[in-house]
């Protein structure tokens, strides 16, 4: 893994389609399974959406975004180009904002509540 200005990553490739459209590649069954359109999921096993209250490092916080395809949004796509499908971490007190590539294997990001 990779730290970066806040972001944390596994190093992913971008490969072009005909059309031109960068498309983010990274060989491991958890991307390919992302792919399929299998929602990522806490190490506890609950799909983690935009909203969700955590624990991050024992601090509390909150999901800014869940990005898994690239979508058409500037902002979202950079980070699927980058670093690949992930979510972003908003923990004020410490971290500040951290874009996770691999939360399913995070045993620091605990799920809390959902609004």
């Amino acid at each position: 893994m990779n730290y970066c200005g806040g972001i944390i990553s596994r190093r992913v490739g971008v490969k072009r389609d005909s059309a031109g459209t960068a498309r983010a590649t990274r060989r491991s069954a958890d991307y390919a399974a992302q792919r399929r359109g299998l929602p990522m999921k806490y190490k506890s096993g609950q799909e983690i959406r935009k909203g969700d209250k955590v624990l991050f490092h024992g601090e509390p916080g909150e999901i800014e975004f869940v990005v898994e395809k690239l979508v058409g949004d500037p902002t979202l796509d950079w980070h699927i180009e980058r670093h690949g499908p992930g979510v972003m971490v908003f923990e004020p007190r410490s971290s500040g904002r951290v874009y996770m590539s691999r939360p399913e294997n995070a045993e620091d990001l605990e799920f809390v509540s959902r609004s």
